[in-house]
C-alpha cells in the first residue's frame, strides 16, 4: 500500500511539473517549475533576477494560439495562460513567457499591431477581389471600383497609426528591388557594345579593301588599321568588373522586408548585425526591434 501511495504521489508531482521558458530581448532561459505552487509573483521575481530588471519596469507577456501577444497582469490571467499552455497540441508542453518593457509594449500597441492589422485587412480585401475575378471572367467595372475603394479605405484607416514609424513601410525593399532590376539591364547593355563591336570589326576591313582595289598604295594603310582593333575587345572586361559592385547578398534579399522596417525606424542601422539577429530569431522582427530600442 505504501508503495502504491508513493507511486501515485510521484505521478501527481510529475504531472504538475512543467518546463518554463522565459525570454527578454532574445535572451532565453529554461527551467522546470511546480504549477501547484508557482504564481505570477514568483514568475515576475524570477524574470527580474534572471535578466536584472527593476521590479515594475516590465510586463509579462505570452503568445496565444492565434499569435496575439497577451499581457499577464493578475493571478487569474496567469492561471488562464497556464491553462492555454497545458492544453496545447505540442508534444512537449511548456510555459513560455516574455518580459517586455513598458516602452516596448507601447510601441507594439501603437505601431506594430496596427501595421499587422492593416496588412491583414488589405490582404483580405485583395483575396475577396481575386476570388470574385476567378469566378466571373466578365467582372463588372463598378464592382472592381468598389473593391478598390475598400482597399483604399482600409489603408487610409490605418494611415494615422503607421505615420509614426512606418511611413515608408517598404522603401528599403523597393530600393533593393530597384537596384536589382537596374543591375539586370546593365548586364544586358554590357553585351550590346560587344555585339556592336563584333559587327563593326568586319566593316573596317571592307573599307580598307575598297581603296586596295583602286591602287596598290592602300596596302600600307591596311597594316596601319589593324592595330586599333584590340582596344575594342578590352572594353568587355572593364564593364564586367563593374557588375559585382551592385550585387546583393542572399541574406539581404531574404530579409529585405524586415530590413525595410528596421531602416524606417532606426536610420543607418548595422545591416550585417540586424541580419544576424533575424537569422538567430527566425525572422521575428519584434525581438529585433525590441533589442534595438533598448540599445538606443
Amino acid at each position: 500500500m505504501l508503495q502504491k501511495t508513493k507511486k501515485k504521489t510521484k505521478d501527481k508531482m510529475a504531472e504538475s511539473q512543467m518546463s518554463l521558458k522565459i525570454a527578454f530581448n532574445g535572451d532565453i532561459h529554461r527551467s522546470r517549475v511546480d504549477l501547484r505552487s508557482f504564481s505570477l509573483a514568483q514568475l515576475t521575481q524570477l524574470m527580474a533576477q534572471t535578466f536584472r530588471l527593476a521590479p515594475g519596469s516590465f510586463l509579462v507577456q505570452y503568445q496565444d494560439p492565434e499569435g496575439d501577444c497577451v499581457n499577464v497582469c493578475s493571478e487569474a490571467e496567469f492561471a488562464e495562460a497556464c491553462r492555454v499552455f497545458a492544453g496545447s497540441a505540442d508534444a512537449l508542453k511548456s510555459l513560455k513567457f516574455s518580459a517586455v518593457t513598458h516602452r516596448q509594449a507601447e510601441f507594439q500597441e501603437k505601431v506594430a499591431d496596427p501595421i499587422v492589422s492593416s496588412i491583414e485587412t488589405l490582404m483580405q480585401a485583395l483575396a475577396v477581389t481575386l476570388e470574385r475575378v476567378k469566378k466571373d471572367g466578365q467582372f463588372a467595372v463598378n464592382e472592381t471600383k468598389q473593391s478598390a475603394e475598400a482597399v483604399d479605405q482600409a489603408a487610409r484607416e490605418s494611415a494615422d497609426s503607421l505615420k509614426t514609424a512606418a511611413g515608408g513601410f517598404s522603401s528599403f525593399a523597393q530600393g533593393l528591388v530597384g537596384e536589382i532590376k537596374r543591375f539586370i539591364p546593365e548586364k544586358k547593355s554590357s553585351d550590346v557594345p560587344t555585339a556592336a563591336a563584333a559587327v563593326e570589326a568586319p566593316v573596317a576591313p571592307e573599307a580598307e579593301q575598297k581603296p586596295a582595289s583602286v591602287a596598290p598604295v592602300a596596302e600600307p594603310e591596311s597594316t596601319a588599321t589593324f592595330p586599333p582593333a584590340p582596344p575594342v575587345a578590352v572594353a568587355v572586361p572593364v564593364q564586367e568588373a563593374e557588375q559585382p559592385a551592385v550585387a546583393f547578398s542572399d541574406a539581404e534579399t531574404k530579409w529585405a522586408e524586415q530590413l525595410s522596417i528596421v531602416s524606417n525606424i532606426f536610420p543607418n542601422p548595422d545591416v550585417p548585425r540586424v541580419i544576424d539577429m533575424l537569422e538567430k530569431n527566425d525572422g521575428n522582427i519584434n525581438v529585433v526591434l525590441n533589442t534595438l530600442m533598448e540599445e538606443n
